[in-house]
């Protein structure tokens, strides 16, 4: 398959699909191949598929990608679990920790207080929390480069077929 900016545009790509485009191999146009692809994971070859691939092999690629887009939606969700489960005691701590400075029926005055007593509360979490939020970045970004390079193969490996 050739492919040019302009085709992306007609079609109704994102500007930074474009862009990017733009910026990789300028105008075009250029062969889509499999090895090609798999060196750019990060173009959304999901959208490419649904609008670049002729009615038979957007239909294939779409067979072949639910089993991986369902494998990585269940990895994505064991890791905001692990996250849930090691994030749950800090903030069980914290609102414990906040839970005495509420104050029923609470004025402005109260209101005001509360917040200046919780906020060193709340910055202590939040610091307990930013090695876990960190972890689950990394661990998410790396599953997410892993299902673009699945995507990338299996997109330029049907895009040769045209």
């Amino acid at each position: 398959m050739k492919l040019t900016a302009m085709d992306l545009e007609r079609r109704g790509a994102c500007e930074d699909q474009v862009k990017r485009f733009r910026d990789l191999w300028g105008e075009g146009p250029i062969t889509i191949t499999a090895a090609l692809c798999m060196e750019h994971p990060e173009l959304n070859y999901r959208w490419a598929a649904q609008h670049l691939l002729p009615w038979f092999l957007r239909d294939e690629y779409e067979r072949q990608d639910a089993p991986l887009r369902d494998e990585f939606e269940h990895q994505r969700k064991l890791l905001w679990d692990e996250h849930d489960r090691q994030d749950a005691p800090l903030w069980a701590e914290y609102k414990r920790r906040c839970e005495p400075l509420r104050v029923e029926h609470q004025s402005a005055a109260q209101l005001a207080e509360f917040e200046r007593q919780r906020e060193p509360l709340w910055v202590n979490y939040k610091r307990q929390r930013a090695p876990l939020r960190g972890e689950l970045g990394r661990q998410l970004t790396l599953l997410h480069t892993e299902y673009g390079c699945q995507c990338a193969v299996l997109f330029g490996t049907l895009a040769e077929r045209v």
